[in-house]
Parts: structure tokens; C-alpha cells; sequence
């Protein structure tokens, strides 16, 4: 019986042996997936950042073409008298006169000229 004991634990051994280099192997290769894992995780950390970055600069640049846009000046004649306002203060009521003229999205191609304005019907 002692034999048998001793022939199966030798041939246990080799087994347990390949088992500990396969584990070992394992390990490793979660050790090197999960390195990939964190370096890929900080590049994309990385990206969110920048394009963060981008998207707020791209913001502040909308912002100030909107600020331009709204403050371009227009000159008005009314009655022979010349008057100099922004864009943004003509459209600022809604459903008045000069929000109809200067507030539709074509109307930015006429800030060039000035509007004669009178009050005959």
C-alpha cells in the first residue's frame, strides 16, 4: 500500500508542477492585461480631457461670434436725423417692427447699408 501511495504522489507531483507553471503563466498575463487595461484607461482619461478642453474653447469662440453678431451697429435715418444702435438692442422685443427686419437669419447681409425710416403711412 505504501507503494501505491508513493508511485501516485509521483505522479501527482508533475501534474501539480504543470499546474503551478500554468497558474504562474496566468498570473502573468493577468498582471500584463490589467497594466494594458490601466494604460489604456489613462489615454482615454487623457482624450476626455483634451476634447473637454476643445469643447470649451470651441464654446468661448461661439460665444464671442454671437456677442459680435449681436452688436453689430446698424444706422438708422429717421426723419433726416442719423441714428447708431446695435443689432441686439433692435431685436430685443419680440414681434416688433425692427425684431421682423433685423432678427431673421438673412438680415445679417444688410448691416452694411443704413435704413431710412419715416413715419408716413
Amino acid at each position: 500500500m505504501d507503494k501505491k501511495k508513493s508511485t501516485e504522489t509521483k505522479a501527482e507531483e508533475p501534474k501539480m508542477s504543470e499546474l503551478d507553471t500554468l497558474l504562474e503563466g496566468f498570473e502573468s498575463a493577468k498582471t500584463q492585461m490589467s497594466n494594458s487595461l490601466r494604460e489604456i484607461s489613462k489615454m482615454i482619461q487623457k482624450e476626455k480631457e483634451d476634447l473637454e478642453t476643445e469643447k470649451q474653447e470651441w464654446k468661448k469662440l461661439e460665444n464671442r461670434l454671437q456677442t459680435t453678431q449681436n452688436s453689430s451697429r446698424i444706422k438708422l435715418d429717421v426723419g433726416g436725423t442719423m441714428f447708431a444702435t446695435s443689432k441686439s438692442t433692435l431685436i430685443c422685443e419680440k414681434g416688433t417692427y425692427f425684431e421682423a427686419m433685423f432678427g431673421g437669419i438673412y438680415s445679417t447681409s444688410f448691416l452694411f447699408f443704413s435704413f431710412f425710416i419715416t413715419n408716413t403711412i
